[in-house]
């Protein structure tokens, strides 16, 4: 699935956007579709993971039951084959965007920030109403104090 909408961020600037909390907000409709596309499909890609391992273990090189066996496993990997594309799309969907994915797949999308010059990620879960929180390089994410001025270009 596809996820077009008109985004408020010109398409020339994408790629080196600089967000603040309301525009990082204004995203959050398409960021949402595009986040429970992908942490769906993350949960079938681990399962269908999981599901070629356990095939492979039950088709011993001399039975019987091998050839139904190695097609079982050829026809789920080629569907994990295909989610793993599908989830290539997702992520430069997103990328396009200027947002990314924490690379633990623990649920968590960044939009890039300014505080001041220091470069930081606005950060948030789609159990999240709203972008709230942000984390600087690895570090824990800390809550936005209101009235927080984040810059719009790096200066």
């Amino acid at each position: 699935m596809v996820h077009i909408v008109n985004d408020p961020i010109e398409p020339h600037r994408r790629r080196d956007y600089v967000f603040t909390p309301e525009r990082a907000n204004l995203m959050l409709p398409l960021v949402r579709r595009i986040a429970r596309d992908i942490l769906d499909l993350q949960r079938t890609i681990d399962s269908q993971a999981d599901q070629v391992k356990g095939l492979e273990r039950f088709a011993p090189e001399d039975s019987d039951s091998r050839t139904e066996l190695v097609d079982e496993v050829r026809d789920v990997r080629d569907s994990l084959d295909a989610n793993q594309a599908r989830m290539s799309d997702l992520v430069a969907e997103l990328g396009e965007l200027g947002i990314s994915m924490h690379p633990k797949l623990d649920g968590y999308f960044d939009f890039p920030a300014l505080i001041g010059r220091r470069e930081v990620q606005l950060c948030w879960h789609p159990d999240e109403p709203s972008v709230t929180h942000w984390h600087e390089g690895i570090s824990g994410r800390r809550i936005a104090i209101d009235g927080q001025v984040f810059d719009t270009a790096p200066n």
